[in-house]
């Protein structure tokens, strides 16, 4: 511990940055989701999963034809760049 605490002493200066994740308007977000209504592509319906399911870029990308299901999808993995580990970020999920 410092004897002398001179943090309330530091003036900071500088801007600050905007705020670079900004959510979609509701009239933006029905836009998206009804272009992605027919993907022609494999990003399009993972953007449209990710819209509707909440899952995460790394669960998206671990979907494997065995976790589909006529009324759902198992999440049991997840895909990290810079890691091996395929666990997922919360033990609930």
């Amino acid at each position: 511990m410092l004897a002398n605490d001179f943090a309330r002493l530091v003036k900071t200066r500088g801007e600050n940055p905007p705020k670079r994740n900004k959510a979609l308007s509701i009239t933006d977000f029905k836009k998206l989701r009804n272009y992605l209504q027919h993907p022609e592509d494999e990003f399009n319906l993972l953007v449209l999963l990710a819209l509707e399911t909440g899952m995460r870029r790394g669960e998206l990308l671990a979907i494997r034809p065995e976790s589909l299901y006529e009324y759902g999808i198992e999440v049991r993995h997840s895909i990290s760049p810079t890691s091996d580990d395929t666990s997922l970020k919360i033990q609930n999920a």
